[in-house]
């Protein structure tokens, strides 16, 4: 997934997760940021949710609020996914 977002031409991959507080939590956040340095990106573009809707428009908005914005958002859940693309469009969250 991170591959095919470079060869779009992203430079800042951002990542929506959930609580950090488990180690399968905090390696799948290990492993995707490695994935980022071996394509010579930043891998400090990321927030955490709640696996909710609300975690999903809360950690989008913390993302859109940074002077540099992400050009693209991977989620860890559909849940947050779709909340989040939807704060992304302007509209509001289906949930």
């Amino acid at each position: 997934m991170i591959s095919h977002l470079v060869e779009l031409g992203h430079e800042r991959i951002a990542q929506v997760v959930g609580p950090q507080t488990g180690a399968q939590a905090r390696l799948r956040r290990a492993l995707y940021q490695r994935v980022l340095r071996d394509h010579g990106l930043d891998d400090s573009w990321w927030a955490e949710g709640d696996c909710t809707a609300a975690g999903g428009r809360v950690a989008t908005r913390t993302l859109l609020s940074s002077v540099d914005r992400p050009t693209a958002i991977v989620y860890s859940n559909d849940l947050m996914a779709i909340a989040g693309s939807a704060r992304l469009e302007g509209r509001s969250s289906p949930f």
